[in-house]
Parts: structure tokens; sequence; C-alpha cells
């Protein structure tokens, strides 16, 4: 089962999903935005998002950057030496790097979405039909 389903944030077909570093925050040192475990997605409608898992365990959205791109986004993924840094390339045939600075505060968590339902048993094969016989030739 999973832990979190998050709907409709994207207007279309998601193409990529990064997770941002992990960072250890200090010893005793409250849990902030900066240092949650978060994650960026990128997709269909030109967008970047950023989701933050809040504190209560749902995850929170971030950062929106709408138009990200002239055109969909094919990739994201955060630096690896540098926790602040992501990098997107689209359609548009353009690579931009981006810096994020996590909100001070972390924001009001996504309810998560119900678990989608199983996928419905195929319905039995219908009954094979008898061909029907050609009509009886009359004689006049």
């Amino acid at each position: 089962e999973p832990q979190h389903i998050i709907v409709g944030q994207h207007e279309g077909a998601i193409y990529s999903l990064a997770w941002r570093p992990v960072a250890a925050p200090a010893s005793g040192a409250p849990l902030t935005p900066d240092v949650a475990p978060s994650f960026a997605t990128a997709g269909a409608d030109n967008s970047i998002r950023i989701f933050v898992q809040h504190p209560s365990g749902p995850m929170a959205t971030a950062l929106v950057v709408p138009d990200a791109h002239d055109s969909e986004i094919n990739c994201v993924r955060w630096c690896p030496n540098d926790r602040t840094l992501l990098a997107t390339c689209g359609d548009d045939h353009i690579v931009k790097i981006w810096k994020y600075e996590a909100p001070e505060a972390f924001p009001d968590p996504i309810p998560s979405a119900p678990a989608p339902s199983p996928a419905p048993a195929p319905s039995p094969a219908p009954a094979p039909v008898a061909p029907i016989p050609p009509p009886a030739s009359s004689s006049a």
C-alpha cells in the first residue's frame, strides 16, 4: 500500500520525479522544510512542483513554478552536491538550472487521495452463438 497518494497537482501527465538529497538536521534541532524529505515533479503542463513531507505525515506543496518551460518538461533532477540546485529540460530544447529556497514554515498538507480501487473483474465471455441456418429454399 502506498503511504501517500497525491492527485490533481499537475494538469496532465507527470514525466519526471526526483527525490531531493537528504540533509540531516542538527542534533536536537526541529524538523524544518529545508531538511524534511522532499521531491520535485515536472511534466506535460510545463510546470515544476516541489513537495515536502509535513511533520504530521502527509506531503505539502512547497513550490509551484507554472510555465517553467515553453513546452513539456521531460526531466527534473536535483544536484547531488548542492541541495538548492534543480535542473530541468524540456521539449523546448532548453536546460534550466533553478535555485530552490525552502519555505521557512511548512505549507498546509495535501489531503491524501484514497487508494485507487482495484480494476473490476473482466466480464465473462459471452456464450457462443449458434450460426443461423440459411433460409430453406422454396420451390415454386
